[in-house]
């Protein structure tokens, strides 16, 4: 009997972890478009171009990612075995409405020693 309660409490918080990974802020995660972010990165990426667009539209809290699309494509990107990056740059452009307001926000990644690094402009 504990063995079954243990095998159905571990069941139903899988299940949780698996649905909530799916989405960030409402926002279905793998993100829709051109991205090539690794997916691991896209909430925080989702987390800090929301925030980039709530500080231009003063007062809104109803923001939604519409679409990704590259601005530049991948220079010198190169991924080991595991289909990590280790190295290159590029740019991607994420396209979020903010309250009616329709935002791009350029974003430039790169790769460095300790993984991908962005730059929102």
């Amino acid at each position: 009997m504990k063995k079954f309660i243990c095998l159905i409490f571990c069941l139903s918080i899988g299940l949780t972890c698996y649905s909530a990974g799916k989405q960030y802020l409402r926002t279905p995660i793998p993100v829709m478009g051109e991205s090539i972010v690794p997916i691991d990165m896209q909430a925080m990426i989702i987390g800090a171009t929301f925030r980039n667009a709530s500080l231009k539209v003063k007062g809104c809290n109803k923001i939604e990612l519409m679409n990704t699309k590259m601005e530049q494509q991948p220079v010198d990107l190169i991924t080991d075995k595991r289909g990590r990056y280790i190295s290159g740059n590029w740019n991607e452009i994420w396209s979020v409405n903010a309250c009616g307001t329709n935002l791009d926000i350029p974003i430039n990644f790169s790769v460095d020693k300790h993984g991908v690094v962005y730059d929102i402009k």
